[in-house]
């Protein structure tokens, strides 16, 4: 993580390792995520995922610091070096891409893209998406390590789905295990049809591009089997501190709310709710 006019280089050559970590791997897909997640806006940064959506082995995660701070002729070196060393490079090359909200990661993105490509890879570009997001994207590419999952998208638009889908199966799973006999006078109690709401700080970042999307889904989830799950009202978020609402991280998100120990600010509208606070990632 640096300031973001000092990345350049650095996204280029971590395009050119994510294709050669794919390539190492036959062909299983990974990731580059372009963030400097709760830091400052006018910093970057990037994050590697590798083939089971989590960490590279160490191994990669020294070549990767060996790439980023060599001099060209160095990492000439470097990439002939571990291209000879593999007994076959392989043709089938996937790198998946993602990106944060900060005005300067599209461009930076765009380095990792071409460098990736002009290897030889396959990208796929998830747009805006968090952290979270783009491992788990990493993760479902790669259906050889998930035996018994079952795929159910097409396109990167069906990833997202996929995974937000996931996420609110999971809460009705677990809202379906309460016991809502005694709890009938309770204010906004699971048993109520009174709307339970909870204001969402989004640090003016990636989060308060996918809570809309997720509302969306409690809401057509509520429609089709709110009684089954004995809970006719579902959660509902409210979104605030949207990009574009204020400067990113600023005096809000997780991050500033847990080390600083204070109320985030909101800086559109005044909070009358219980909230949460969640960081740009």
């Amino acid at each position: 993580r640096y300031h973001h006019s000092l990345l350049t280089p650095i996204m280029i050559r971590m395009g050119l390792l994510a294709s050669l970590r794919s390539s190492s791997l036959n062909g299983e897909a990974v990731g580059i995520m372009i963030t400097a997640s709760h830091n400052p806006e006018d910093d970057n940064g990037v994050k590697l995922s590798d083939s089971n959506g989590g960490m590279l082995p160490v191994q990669w995660e020294q070549m990767a610091t060996k790439f980023a701070n060599a001099d060209e002729e160095k990492l000439a070196e470097y990439v002939i070096k571990m291209t000879e060393s593999m007994e076959k490079l392989q043709k089938l090359m996937v790198v998946h891409v993602g990106r944060d909200t900060r005005s300067h990661s599209l461009s930076l993105s765009q380095l990792a893209i071409r460098a990736a490509v002009a290897m030889g890879a396959t990208v796929v570009d998830h747009g805006c998406v968090t952290t979270p997001q783009l491992h788990y994207y990493v993760l479902r590419s790669n259906q050889q390590n998930m035996p018994n999952a079952l795929l159910s998208f097409s396109s990167p638009a069906g990833f997202e789905r996929d995974y937000l889908e996931g996420m609110i199966g999971a809460y009705t799973s677990l809202i379906g295990t309460a016991d809502i006999s005694d709890s009938s006078n309770s204010k906004n109690s699971l048993g109520s049809s009174k709307p339970r709401t909870v204001v969402v700080d989004c640090a003016c970042g990636v989060g308060g591009l996918k809570i809309p999307l997720l509302n969306t889904i409690l809401r057509q989830c509520e429609k089709e089997g709110g009684m089954l799950l004995n809970c006719p009202s579902l959660l509902a978020m409210i979104p605030l501190n949207m990009p574009g609402d204020g400067p990113l991280n600023e005096n809000c998100g997780a991050e500033f709310v847990q080390k600083q120990q204070k109320f985030p600010r909101f800086y559109t509208n005044q909070l009358n709710s219980d909230s949460n606070s969640i960081d740009e990632n």
